[in-house]
């Protein structure tokens, strides 16, 4: 998802924000937007292309030690985009993703998957799983 789409979606509603992981296990305990990253990416695969783009990392944290469960919508996470945003622009093209993780799953960066109905918004955080570029592209010079 895009990260204009996915800002869209939250700034044009007033609904229940969750976010579940793999498996639908809702993420739940003092939950904080601790962090947004816009990278810029410059790599080279293994049959040795080049390759530029860049992303958007919402990172997420939960504060282990407390004992609060704060109730999260659509117009609360806006609002920590809007601070964002007096900052720095957002990369609007770039892939959106969210970083998470505690004490018992090591952090890991998902892709999203938006659930919407009448009063709550799911964002679902699915598995991003390496690939091999030039495989995907049928390209036999690769490692």
């Amino acid at each position: 998802m895009k990260t204009i789409d996915f800002l869209h979606t939250l700034n044009h509603s007033n609904k229940k924000l969750s976010f579940l992981l793999p498996g639908s296990e809702a993420i739940s305990g003092d939950l904080h937007i601790t962090e947004v990253k816009n990278t810029h990416i410059i790599s080279t695969d293994c049959g040795g292309n080049s390759h530029e783009f860049e992303e958007t990392v919402i990172q997420l944290w939960i504060n282990e030690n407390s004992g609060l469960t704060p109730k999260w919508t659509t117009k609360k996470a806006s609002g920590i985009f809007d601070i964002v945003a007096s900052s720095q622009p957002f990369l609007e093209d770039a892939e959106v993703f969210i970083e998470f993780g505690d004490s018992t799953r090591p952090t890991s960066k998902y892709k999203i998957q938006v659930q919407e109905s009448e009063g709550e918004l799911k964002v679902h955080l699915v598995v991003d799983l390496p690939q091999c570029k030039p495989a995907a592209l049928n390209d036999l010079a690769c490692c």
